[in-house]
């Protein structure tokens, strides 16, 4: 079988070669630049000439699979039989992406961008292509300056000098930054508008904060100052164009909030502003790329890269991309294609679908065997948001793309890719995935606390709801006692107190775990955890009824945080303890109940002495009811009762605790709660509530 394989690879490689041979002459005079090693063919059909000033212009978006120079100073491009052509370059990367605009010829559509020459030298400021076509948007990220006037503007942009993009859009207009999540951002739009007859035109412009119209370098329109987007015509001009060719330069700036820039025109002063349509501008022709082609050698290969889609779960994105194998001419039929991600998943097959759990650069390798032998190609990507098409709200159901992360390896993942996955598959309740992602943490001694805290609690949340708790005990003690980080070890310590202490009522295990943290951790790494253990601490002796110990323990856990002890005054506690409690309460209101359980639990964080007056609780016992936890409601609700029943709050909490005994179907339990509030609360309001009900809960 060997050497049948043997044989056919043999036969390849002479029928390349005597493609190669056949061909040898014409294909090294259609390589025209000597010195560079690689190019890409560009496709540009159906073009048809403007007859305008200035050379015709065509885009081109590819991978350089990090052939080109860092500053792509060795591009050049050149016309398929006329020879060399002017270009400019637009943006270079993120990553391996490289966006170059060139020179059209009559009656040309193959054009090829050489790359891949060292010793290429950079092209003079007066030998790039000089564009008067389409509209040209750069972005830069805004570095101070003030918006008032167009010299202060000017100034601004000379500040600017960190480029977030550069490309072409069909006008001026836009609501956000298509280049990344910036927003405090300056934008120079550049257009061409082709006015077939001469007259007068009514334009207005509007935006958010500064913005200036200069048409055919005299100003238009002046917008400074970080005001509001105007909605009226207030900022409009009537300017009188010739028939051709004019140049209109629109400068923006924003010092935060949404980038909204627009130019719109009234046809004939009349009717309703409209922005000015893509048809108004000179064309620019988009090109086409093939595959990476490598001078004295027939196959090479090749990928494309297409960000496909985005999902949205546990408040976080995740990104699926597409990628297809595409070699130069020559390559026989059949093949195997290895794709390695560059986050540690792998797949096979001539065509590609990823997910990503994290954005970031990647590099993405295909590894090809064909007959021509084996062949790799790497791209390096910026994974994360397709910008451009941000406000499209074109989220894809989480589902699609959990089933394609259920087939990764979790032992193979990041730290942060398993916790996103963790994030992911908790929001959708792939329980089985999530206990796999978390042994696989479990055994790394190495990981980040904030990813081991994140899974492991998740996971050991999948047992508690199985009722399997003593699982989840088991497995945080066993990744805590397998960690070598010590801030790992001890959130691990605590979290294994609260899964003790809340769902096995076992004060003393609880009390150990945390008095096991303590004992062992350095604050001088960190307080959090120490912080939580004595708040642990706290709610131990709370469980227990001790209100003095309780309260001791919540004021070491208090006063052990700098930031608490230093910016809450006796004044701003009240203020921020009635922020907290109005948020929470909204949340459940609403429907949100992670949120209101995330609020709760940094207001008892914050002021942990709040578990013992009432009010986190009452809220807290709300929050389970509303989601049906009714053992949890009972427990909360007769432990502050018991700790401290001088509570305000008592009446309304063995109130809750008696209708939560009536949906776990123990009314004599109810009967008592209820008994008890009459005779202990009998100036409640809440006491005449509580008689009604008893009558209902029978003898």
């Amino acid at each position: 079988m060997g050497k049948t394989r043997r044989f056919h690879r043999a036969i390849g490689y002479l029928l390349i070669a005597a493609t190669v041979s056949a061909a040898g002459a014409d294909e090294s005079a259609r390589w025209r630049l000597a010195g560079w090693t690689h190019r890409i063919e560009a496709t540009v059909s159906n073009v048809t000439q403007t007859h305008l000033p200035g050379p015709d212009v065509a885009v081109a978006t590819f991978y350089t699979g990090g052939i080109a120079a860092a500053d792509a100073r060795d591009i050049r491009v050149d016309a398929a039989g006329a020879g060399p052509v002017d270009h400019r370059i637009l943006q270079v990367g993120p990553g391996d992406r490289l966006r170059v605009a060139f020179a059209l010829r009559p009656e040309v559509d193959t054009y090829y961008i050489y790359l891949g020459n060292p010793g290429a030298a950079a092209l003079a400021a007066d030998k790039q292509l000089d564009i008067q076509r389409g509209v040209l948007m750069e972005t830069y990220a805004y570095a101070g300056g003030k918006l008032n006037t167009l010299g202060d503007v000017l100034k601004t942009f000379q500040r600017a000098t960190k480029l977030l993009g550069r490309d072409f859009r069909k006008h001026i207009f836009i609501g956000h930054n298509p280049f990344g999540a910036e927003r405090r951002i300056c934008s120079r739009f550049v257009g061409y508008l082709r006015i077939k007859t001469e007259d007068d035109y009514h334009l207005v412009i509007s935006s958010q904060h500064a913005s200036f119209l200069l048409i055919d370098g005299e100003v238009a329109i002046a917008n400074g100052g970080g005001h509001r987007v105007q909605r009226d015509y207030s900022k409009s001009a009537v300017v009188r164009l010739s028939k051709g060719l004019h140049r209109i330069e629109m400068l923006h700036v924003i010092q935060g909030g949404h980038p909204i820039i627009v130019l719109t025109w009234r046809p004939n002063g009349r009717g309703r502003a409209v922005p000015i349509p893509p048809m108004a501008f000179a064309p620019v022709a988009q090109a086409a790329c093939g595959p990476l082609q490598r001078r004295g050698r027939p196959v090479e290969a090749d990928f494309r890269i297409m960000h496909a889609g985005e999902s949205f779960a546990g408040g976080r994105y995740y990104q699926r991309y597409l990628f297809r194998e595409r070699m130069t001419e020559g390559r026989t039929s059949g093949g195997t294609f290895l794709w390695d991600f560059g986050d540690g998943q792998t797949a096979t097959g001539a065509n590609a679908e990823h997910v990503f759990l994290t954005d970031g650069d990647r590099t993405v390798t295909l590894t090809a065997h064909v007959a021509a032998g084996r062949l790799v190609r790497n791209h390096r990507i910026k994974v994360g948001r397709d910008w451009d098409r941000v406000t499209q709200r074109k989220i894809e159901p989480a589902k699609r793309h959990a089933n394609l992360i259920r087939q990764y390896n979790p032992g193979a993942m990041s730290g942060l890719d398993a916790a996103a996955a963790a994030v992911l598959m908790d929001a959708l309740g792939a329980d089985e995935y999530l206990l796999a992602l978390a042994e696989a943490i479990a055994a790394r001694p190495a990981a980040a606390a904030s990813v081991q805290r994140d899974i492991l609690s998740a996971a050991a949340n999948v047992y508690r709801r199985a009722g399997r708790v003593e699982e989840a005990v088991t497995l945080l003690t066993r990744a805590a006692a397998n960690t070598g980080n010590p801030v790992a070890k001890a959130l691990l310590g605590v979290l294994t107190g609260d899964v003790i202490l809340a769902d096995l009522r076992d004060g003393d295990r609880a009390m150990a775990a945390y008095q096991g943290v303590l004992d062992s951790y350095d604050t001088a790494i960190g307080v959090g955890p120490a912080l939580r253990a004595h708040a642990g601490v706290g709610n131990v002796w709370r469980l227990r009824g001790d209100y003095d110990r309780a309260l001791q323990a919540y004021q070491r856990a208090r006063m052990g945080s700098a930031t608490h002890a230093n910016t809450d005054t006796n004044t701003q506690i009240p203020i921020r303890r009635g922020s907290v409690a109005y948020e929470a309460e909204a949340h459940i209101r609403a429907g949100d109940y992670d949120r209101a359980d995330d609020v709760l639990d940094r207001w008892e964080m914050a002021i942990p002495a709040d578990r013992l007056t009432g009010y986190s609780t009452l809220l807290r016992v709300r929050l389970l009811g509303a989601t049906e936890q009714w053992t949890r409601v009972i427990d909360e609700a007769e432990d502050l009762v018991r700790v401290n029943p001088q509570s305000l709050y008592a009446p309304h909490l063995l109130l809750a605790a008696a209708g939560a005994h009536l949906k776990c179907g123990a009314p004599a339990e109810a009967r008592e709660c209820l008994e008890r509030l009459i005779a202990e609360y009998p100036e409640s309001a809440l006491a005449a509530k509580a008689a009604a009900r008893l009558i209902d809960t029978g003898p």
